[in-house]
């Protein structure tokens, strides 16, 4: 095989890789994802979101394989001189559908943090990954600057937003633990809560008494079957109990 069928040959596998197809499916993954958050709001059991969250990781991951491998084809072309002439090799794009954006499934997270915030303004999709934006929200959080706080959680997609419990709740767990001395009962979630909502109250205004335990009992696995899920407000003010645990004394911990 000489080099220029070589060349076709690669260029033709590099179309056929399933970048447009595996985009394509990430979008309709988080446009399920969005509609089932949003229809969890008033349930008590975790519908599977976190697995979800997972599942669009690993998408996220083959999306980046798949990218490297076109890439490394142009490069190959490229070095052996047949890659400039015949152009680069490009992904196919997918399809969007054409009422995306007219789209308004991630209403209910917007109006969630306007509602706790008690603050209102056009968001400005940011696309900072889940880890940087738990960094900057306990900053923000730890600094009591509640503009940037909030300016940070309006910006935020709702397929970001889903994401924070599973990175915030385990910190959580960690941080109250440390803070008891141990592992947490309802007594403790209880007296915890009530020394939190204070601060959290300043941060955010629109912040019910209930809400601070609600998220403790989840993160520490606690969960009250007759309490309602809202998954908005389990991230929007899980990152800030994380920053307000981060300040409390800590007690050393005791054989369970």
């Amino acid at each position: 095989m000489d080099i220029a069928a070589l060349a076709a040959r690669l260029r033709s596998l590099a179309e056929e890789l399933p970048q447009g197809g595996v985009a394509a499916a990430d979008e309709q993954l988080e446009s399920a994802h969005a509609s089932l958050t949003e229809a969890a709001r008033d349930s008590a059991c975790d519908p599977g979101l976190t697995q979800l969250s997972r599942s669009r990781e690993h998408l996220g991951k083959t999306k980046s394989a798949l990218t490297e491998a076109a890439d490394s084809i142009d490069g190959y072309l490229a070095a052996i001189g047949v890659g400039l002439a015949a152009g680069p090799v490009k992904a196919p794009k997918a399809k969007r559908d054409k009422n995306a954006q007219n789209d308004t499934r991630g209403a209910w997270w917007i109006d969630r943090v306007n509602e706790l915030c008690d603050r209102k303004g056009k968001p400005s999709p940011h696309h900072l990954s889940p880890t940087r934006l738990l960094q900057e929200l306990t900053l923000a959080a730890t600094e009591n600057n509640a503009g940037l706080y909030y300016k940070r959680l309006r910006d935020t997609r709702p397929s970001g937003a889903t994401r924070l419990p599973a990175l915030t709740w385990p910190v959580i767990r960690s941080l109250a633990e440390d803070h008891w001395g141990g592992r947490g009962d309802d007594k403790k979630i209880e007296a915890l809560s009530k020394k939190l909502y204070g601060p959290l109250k300043a941060l955010m205004p629109g912040l019910q008494p209930e809400d601070p335990g609600t998220v403790l009992r989840r993160a520490c696995n606690h969960i009250d079957d007759d309490a309602g899920s809202d998954p908005a407000t389990h991230a929007a003010i899980g990152p800030a109990i994380a920053a307000r645990l981060s300040l409390l004394p800590r007690k050393t911990r005791k054989h369970d």
